[in-house]
């Protein structure tokens, strides 16, 4: 018979916690699809290609530079699929400057919020965030 143990005994197994900006190859190759398909994309549908530029500029906005934490990430999509979605089918018409800007200011707000918490860990994370060593260690709080 196998005990089960607790949740605190795993975390010598898991990853060490990070902060800061962050890149990776995988990273890289992203960025590198993305352009591959926007650029060629210009002169086929330009709207196709802002958007791919737009929706991954952001992931890689979130993911590695302010690191925000998922649920926040959702919201940002979700509105985005919202503001799509009322310009193309309710106003039928599609203004790209006020649909990224009325995003851009989504992302601005959720990056102020994120950045307020004591789970922040991006860029500039050590001036920002004075619980930033509890976050990095928690198991240094028990």
């Amino acid at each position: 018979m196998t005990m089960i143990e607790p949740a605190e005994s795993n975390l010598a197994l898991r990853r060490p916690r990070t902060c800061g900006f962050q890149f990776s190859r995988f990273d890289a190759g992203v960025l590198v699809v993305a352009s591959c398909i926007a650029i060629p994309g210009f002169f086929i549908e330009p709207l196709f290609s802002w958007f791919v530029l737009f929706t991954v500029g952001h992931f890689f906005l979130f993911c590695n530079v302010f690191r925000i934490h998922r649920y926040l990430e959702l919201i940002w999509a979700g509105t985005f699929v919202l503001h799509v979605t009322i310009w193309l089918y309710l106003i039928q018409s599609f203004p790209l400057e006020i649909v990224f800007g009325l995003q851009f200011l989504v992302t601005v707000l959720l990056i102020g919020y994120e950045v307020m918490q004591p789970r922040y860990h991006g860029i500039f994370c050590r001036s920002l965030n004075s619980n930033l060593e509890a976050y990095l260690h928690p198991e240094d709080r028990r």
